[in-house]
């Protein structure tokens, strides 16, 4: 006999169904002892040619990730790789959050690869991390009166 919870697992993936993008809503993104918990706005699901905004928060298990001595950038690459926007992270210090805004292009597959160096030798390890991304929306056309 199935337990329960098993059944009820199965039906909630079943009622999900084509829906994962709900499961993707927030993305953790790991390298070594960092993790890089990270958000599009809107609701994780941008919108072609109109301005998302990239939120970022960065935690260190070990203690040693200090974004003050961080060279730490942001890009967004297109699906053909081409870098079509770069931001220096922790232009304003703030200790663990960075968020910038950008319009994507259109709908398209993105990579946003983030990217730390350490300004001080032995500060923390370097890191890179991607999220690889889809924009599947277009903006609402608005409908004339006349």
């Amino acid at each position: 006999m199935i337990p329960r919870i098993l059944v009820f697992i199965l039906c909630f993936l079943i009622f999900l169904g084509g829906k994962a993008s709900l499961l993707e809503a927030h993305v953790y993104l790991t390298s070594g002892t960092l993790e890089i918990f990270s958000h599009i706005d809107p609701d994780d699901d941008p919108i072609a040619g109109e301005e998302s905004t990239f939120f970022l928060i960065f935690s260190d298990s070990s203690g040693k990730f200090d974004s003050s001595k961080c060279d730490c950038s942001a890009t967004v690459k297109d699906s053909k790789g081409n870098s079509i926007y770069e931001k220096n992270l922790f232009e304003i210090p703030d200790p663990t959050t960075a968020e910038f805004k950008f319009a994507l292009p259109q709908k398209d597959v993105y990579d946003l690869e983030i990217k730390g160096v350490p300004r001080e030798e032995g500060a923390f390890v370097p890191f890179e991390v991607h999220r690889i991304f889809r924009v599947e929306r277009s903006p609402v056309a608005e409908h004339e009166h006349g």
